[in-house]
């Protein structure tokens, strides 16, 4: 998900502003779901002292943008006991979280949902407790998303259907595949290859590996491109100069 989160951010598309999380993040928001749940909802969880928020305010992971900046949130899911990962797309305009699953079947949607559950409470109240959409003057407040709604209302949840389904244990291949997909802005095929997907992407982050280590690339360089760096330097110098 790091590659996609960095390629969605350098390299939009159409202007569409997108980043991802990680599984640390599911596994920080499932921990704090559990103790909420322990607690009979009681809101004095939810605490900027959490993890969360960082990952919200554009921290934590390589790449992160600000969630304030962002039209779209990329969130694999796990689904604990049931060892299956699912992506959810967190659309701040539609305030909902819709879900791409490659299993297709009433217990796999069930199981999905329940995945979803505790982000789609979760992050309201997070977002309140940042005063989220008091720093984005790109929301209409007044549409039907959000007309007559609380700010800690939870989200709307929704499952995308006519997906290709696997019929192995790739479920994290499925994942990457449809978050590059919504990156790009590229409507899913029901009849997608998911054998070709993962080996592409297991060439590509070779050789990506490779040109790392053969033109000595430090991490810390990636979160922008070389030339971006290099464009604001030359305007750096340039200014001085004048």
């Amino acid at each position: 998900m790091y590659y996609l989160r960095k390629k969605a951010k350098n390299f939009p598309v159409d202007g569409l502003r997108i980043t991802t999380t990680d599984c640390l993040f599911d596994d920080k928001i499932s921990a704090l779901w559990q103790q909420y749940v322990k607690k009979n909802h009681d809101v004095s969880c939810i605490s900027l002292r959490n993890a969360g928020p960082d990952f919200i305010c554009g921290k934590k992971i390589l790449c992160n943008t600000h969630w304030k900046d962002v039209d779209e949130v990329l969130i694999p899911m796990n689904l604990g006991t049931h060892k299956h990962w699912i992506l959810g797309r967190l659309v701040f305009k539609d305030r909902c979280i819709y879900l791409y699953n490659s299993l297709d079947s009433a217990l796999a949607r069930k199981n999905g949902l329940e995945a979803a559950e505790k982000y789609a409470v979760l992050l309201p109240l997070f977002f309140a407790s940042l005063d989220l959409f008091a720093l984005r003057s790109d929301i209409d407040m007044t549409s039907p998303a959000y007309r007559d709604k609380n700010p800690t209302d939870a989200f709307r949840v929704k499952v995308v259907t006519g997906l290709p389904s696997q019929s192995e244990n790739d479920c994290g291949a499925y994942v990457l595949a449809f978050a590059e997909y919504l990156i790009q802005k590229r409507p899913i095929p029901s009849d997608l290859n998911i054998v070709h997907h993962r080996d592409r992407i297991s060439f590509l982050l070779y050789e990506y590996g490779m040109k790392k280590m053969t033109e000595n690339i430090d991490s810390g360089e990636e979160v922008e491109p070389k030339n971006m760096n290099r464009e604001l330097k030359r305007r750096g110098k340039k200014k001085i100069a004048e």
